[in-house]
């Protein structure tokens, strides 16, 4: 995805300590302070987006990303590609 793509449709799809990799976030990412996040600031986020390819565009991508409250939107993965443009 490149940086400063749209993503709509944005759904949360886990929060907290029902996000299996919470504790993996915690110890990777630390707040701008360097004190360590809380599993209730974590997110797990769903949404689609037009994602570049390389050279194509490939429209309406499932794509999947974790958020925290101080940090932002981290990790983005396509989860299920669309049509290509």
């Amino acid at each position: 995805m490149k940086e400063g793509s749209t993503v709509t449709g944005v759904k949360v799809i886990a929060e907290g300590r029902k996000i299996r990799d919470v504790d993996f976030l915690i110890e990777k990412n630390s707040l701008p302070n360097g004190e360590k996040t809380k599993a209730e600031d974590w997110y797990k986020c769903r949404g689609t987006a037009d994602v570049t390819n390389g050279e194509t565009t490939i429209k309406n991508c499932e794509v999947h990303w974790y958020q925290c409250k101080n940090i932002g939107k981290i990790d983005f993965k396509v989860k299920r590609w669309g049509d290509e443009s």
